[in-house]
């Protein structure tokens, strides 16, 4: 069976690391999950093929996985996201983006204070726990907001 877990915000599954001892370079297989918030490139249908364009999940899709590559999540303003128009072309086209930064890219003192908590700490286990007891079975890592500070 699969591991779930997160690498820092980034929900994640591996194979089962049991697994590792039957491979060569004793490693198993992870992957990003395309839970809410998450980041994802976007290509055709060669694998090879992306460039430029990226999407923002709005809600889950597990199909996405191993599919397509997921590198970031949305720390903050998921709302902004969920509110983004979507279509091809975009009904009624009114959303622009006139700035967009990375937080790298801001002088130090210009950046806010983005504290996100330890995925590997008791804190955020317990936290996964109580969720997983809510969830029952259906439980998956995107159930579990990580949560944020931003100052």
């Amino acid at each position: 069976s699969s591991e779930l877990g997160w690498i820092g915000a980034m929900p994640m599954t591996s194979q089962n690391s049991a697994l590792a001892v039957m491979t060569a370079d004793r490693k198993v297989a992870s992957w990003g999950n395309f839970c809410s918030g998450v980041l994802g490139m976007a290509r055709a249908g060669d694998p090879n093929s992306a460039n430029s364009q990226f999407f923002f999940m709005r809600q889950p899709n597990a199909s996405l996985d191993k599919t397509y590559t997921a590198f970031g999540r949305v720390l903050s303003g998921l709302d902004v996201v969920r509110n983004i128009k979507t279509g091809e072309p975009v009904p009624d086209p009114q959303d622009k983006m006139i700035s967009v930064k990375m937080l790298a890219d801001l002088p130090a003192d210009k950046r806010p204070s983005i504290q996100v908590m330890d995925t590997r700490g008791a804190a955020f286990k317990a936290l996964v726990t109580k969720r997983q007891a809510e969830m029952g079975p259906s439980f998956t890592n995107c159930d579990v907001d990580v949560p944020v500070q931003i100052k």
